[in-house]
């Protein structure tokens, strides 16, 4: 058995695996081991150290992007942060089978190699994510702020960038204690790595102070996607505010309140020519005043058009904006799970949007207007045979529906009994009705959610199956026999 030994950085680890790779020893006969790891020594094996070196590096990454891909160049940076003692030869068996299988071998977990290096990435990327939610800074003198980690993984310079964009008007530090390095940031400026000594670690647990950063904590500190969205629906326009979008603010204040504005003014139109509907209708000579009624209800139904666009504007705007906060939310690529599951919940369809299933959303609004549309049907019929029994039952015997009402044989169409009957009809497919929205709400989010975990799973070219002609052997009749049929063989 030959073994590699590398130096544990991103240099140390490629070097080795472009050593490796060159040394044509078959991959059974060899292994990759980090240095000082506290790996057993073998007998009966040699060592050999290999030496960093930037143009090795360069070599084996020009060979992944030109024969892999650089989704694979990334996850070979991710493996390497990684303090897995047998990440240097996991990631050289890894390679192995892609370049033997192709690119498309990166998605089948299947494979042992593959599986390993999933699961590496996967330990990374979810401690990355937790001290981006969960950092806090410290203050220090002079303004400075400091925030100190401890992470299992090299997480540093992967959480650097997010920071940066968050707190690029302050200057910071965040500072590893374990691996004694540190990310420094000027306002305005890059972000730097460095490494600290053991006297300046000390001094800078010294100085720093042990009250946390409140400098304006709704805006320079980290909030989860959750809580931005529920002060975004109290207060519109936060989110933007939280993101940097300033000027989307005004654009949302002044659609959102002028549409609501004017619908208001024709609300109130609608309800006085409303009012005096009603007072005609419900007047003993109706058909005597059918010409003062029919101007009243054009009227009454022009002004209730023009209401319902205009609030349905409204809401719409505030729910658009809504949804632009979570969107534009800095951390939302890097959960497309919660984002997608947020935006279905708030409107229906966005979810599906924000996954790409954009067929989808015919049938999701569809389904929906539909719904409201039986709703808003039935719950009319219910209102109208309510309004019928209530007149007729009240102690005015000049009181009647006019829907029901026949002047001419001073009589009722159908009996009070009947129009109970029809009420309850009524109300009964209106609950119906709305008890399936409800569940067709929750289906909608359901599928955004389980849509965006599924959206990189990839069977292409592993699951197949294939039906063709078969000879098979019998046994019968103290003898063999063969049968000719159809075999089908499943591919996974």
């Amino acid at each position: 058995m030959t073994v590699f030994v590398c130096e544990p950085g991103y240099e140390g680890i490629l070097s080795c695996i472009y050593d490796a790779g060159m040394s044509k020893i078959p991959q059974d006969e060899l292994r990759l081991e980090i240095k000082n790891s506290g790996q057993n020594v073998e007998l009966f094996s040699s060592y050999v150290e290999c030496v960093p070196s930037s143009e090795k590096v360069k070599k084996v990454m020009e060979t992944v992007r030109r024969h892999l891909n650089s989704r694979i160049q990334e996850q070979l940076y991710v493996v390497c942060l990684s303090e897995d003692i047998l990440r240097a030869d996991k990631i050289y068996r890894y390679l192995k089978v892609l370049f033997l299988r192709g690119a498309s071998a990166a998605d089948q977990l299947q494979i042992p190699a593959v599986y390993e290096v999933f699961k590496l990435c996967r330990s990374v990327y979810n401690e990355k994510h937790q001290f981006i939610e969960f950092l806090r800074f410290s203050q220090m003198e002079g303004g400075f702020l400091a925030g100190k980690i401890q992470p299992k993984n090299d997480v540093l310079e992967l959480i650097a960038p997010y920071f940066a964009d968050r707190l690029g008007e302050e200057n910071w530090l965040i500072c590893d204690i374990g691996r004694k390095k540190a990310v420094i940031h000027e306002r305005r400026r890059k972000w730097l790595l460095a490494e600290l000594s053991s006297d300046e670690m000390e001094r800078l647990q010294r100085r720093a102070d042990t009250t946390l950063y409140r400098h304006s904590p709704l805006f320079r500190d980290t909030l989860k996607i959750a809580p931005l969205t529920a002060i975004s629906l109290v207060a519109p326009g936060f989110g933007q505010l939280y993101n940097g979008d300033y000027w989307k603010i005004p654009v949302l204040y002044a659609t959102t309140g002028t549409a609501l504005f004017f619908g208001i003014k024709q609300h109130q139109q609608y309800k006085r020519y409303k009012n005096e509907y009603d007072y005609l209708m419900s007047r003993s000579d109706f058909s005597d005043n059918r010409l003062l009624l029919d101007p009243v209800q054009t009227k009454m139904i022009q002004h209730n058009t023009w209401r319902q666009v205009l609030i349905g504007t409204a809401v719409a705007s505030y729910i658009y904006f809504l949804g632009d906060a979570i969107v534009n939310y800095p951390a939302a690529q890097q959960n497309p799970v919660k984002t997608a599951t947020t935006l279905s919940m708030i409107c229906p369809g966005a979810g599906q949007v924000y996954n790409g299933s954009f067929w989808k959303v015919p049938l999701v609004v569809g389904g929906f207007a539909s719904f409201i549309y039986v709703i808003d049907w039935n719950n009319r019929g219910y209102q109208r045979y309510d309004t019928a029994i209530r007149l007729e039952t009240d102690d005015d015997p000049d009181s009647h529906s006019s829907e029901f009402w026949n002047p001419s044989s001073n009589s009722l169409s159908m009996t009070v009994e009947q129009m109970r009957s029809y009420k309850k009809l009524y109300r009964r497919n209106r609950d119906l009705a709305i008890i399936l929205t409800a569940a067709f709400y929750l289906l909608n989010v359901m599928d955004a959610h389980v849509d965006a975990h599924m959206k990189d799973f990839d069977v292409s070219g592993d699951l197949a199956w294939r039906l063709q002609p078969t000879v098979e052997p019998l046994y019968a009749m103290g003898g063999y026999n063969y049968a000719v049929g159809l075999g089908l063989s499943l591919t996974f």
